[in-house]
């Protein structure tokens, strides 16, 4: 259940809604592995190396603090149109300040305990060596994301990601603290702001989670861990310090659905730029951003310095076609009861 909805409400009132127009410049150049991607579900760049028609260097600045919407312009020749009919959102302060830097405290704590936990002195050095940005050092991405929830990456099942399955008592202690304090504070607002603005979007995530519930496996694990119940409308989060400024394209992300992106910490001005698009858009800590990233190629500027997070919810492509396929097989008396049980576990 969504808590705080009608201070959502009012606060949704004193946006101002400024709508754009977008159309997605299809890509030039994709990675060489983009071609077999669809054959092994593998590939091996994710970077976009292609000619934009505004050079990435280039692009304008859109630094407006209300609410953003830019609606997809793009259809091909038959009149369907190219990827979701909403490209990017943007949702202003969805999180208080004060939270987000308690939330990248909470994230520090979790770093920590991967430091002091490591049996392996050589990983503890590794680990050690990687330490977070503090206010005296740039904003910069200084390794992959992790990932943590359910997917069915490689796997004919959904299941709870490696990187959380992997984790270690006392890290995995941590790790549930931030996540129940950020289904509290993050996702449960932007759960209503969603259900409020994009219900086909709703549509699909019910179909999903349904579809996730209907394994024994996947209901076992909620219980042991309620803390990786994202609600219903989120399956998977990539955690990550600072940003990606290399233009990239989100291959795992369902070319229909939108990711969710939450910037956290305390850092100097940063924008989520899109070449395809010709703009780059503000973007500072407790804003909710959605983005097209199936289709549209993205990458962050950093401006400033300071401690920057970023919380990304999405959902694979191949859990969505799995839940389409499951939902198309069940009868109306089934989903019903599926419906229910989604609702008993929400």
């Amino acid at each position: 259940m969504v808590r705080d909805g009608v201070a959502i409400r009012r606060r949704m009132r004193t946006w101002d809604l400024e709508e754009r127009q977008g159309t997605i410049e299809p890509l030039n150049v994709y990675p060489p592995a983009f071609k077999n991607e669809f054959a092994t579900g593998q590939t091996k760049s994710k970077h976009v190396r292609g000619k934009f028609a505004v050079h990435p260097s280039k692009l304008g600045a859109d630094s407006t603090r209300s609410r953003l919407r830019v609606h997809n312009t793009s259809y091909t020749k038959d009149g369907k149109r190219i990827g979701p009919r909403v490209v990017f959102v943007r949702y202003p302060k969805l999180v208080a300040p004060s939270r987000t830097r308690y939330m990248s405290q909470l994230l520090e704590r979790v770093r920590w305990a991967e430091r002091h936990c490591s049996s392996d002195p050589k990983i503890a050095r590794q680990q050690a060596l990687a330490k977070s940005m503090d206010s005296r050092r740039k904003c910069k991405k200084s390794k992959g994301a992790r990932h943590l929830g359910f997917w069915r990456h490689r796997r004919k099942r959904p299941c709870v990601t490696a990187q959380y399955r992997c984790l270690r008592p006392k890290v995995m202690g941590a790790v549930d603290r931030f996540l129940k304090y950020t289904r509290r504070h993050v996702l449960d607002p932007l759960s209503h702001v969603i259900e409020m603005e994009h219900p086909e979007i709703v549509e699909t995530m019910t179909k999903v989670c349904c579809y996730l519930l209907s394994h024994e496996h996947v209901r076992k694990a909620m219980r042991k861990r309620p803390a990786l119940n994202f609600g219903r409308l989120f399956t998977t989060m990539a955690l990550s310090e600072g940003g990606s400024q290399r233009n990239h394209v989100g291959w795992l992300d369902d070319p229909n659905l939108l990711a969710w992106v939450i910037p956290l910490g305390n850092f100097g001005q940063s924008y989520t730029c899109f070449p395809q698009l010709g703009k780059k858009y503000a973007l500072r800590a407790g804003d909710a951003c959605g983005m097209a990233s199936r289709h549209l190629s993205h990458r962050a500027e950093l401006l400033g310095v300071g401690h920057r997070d970023v919380i990304t919810m999405f959902t694979h492509r191949s859990l969505v076609k799995a839940a389409e396929d499951w939902w198309e097989s069940r009868s109306e008396v089934q989903r019903a009861l599926a419906v229910e049980l989604m609702v008993k576990f929400d």
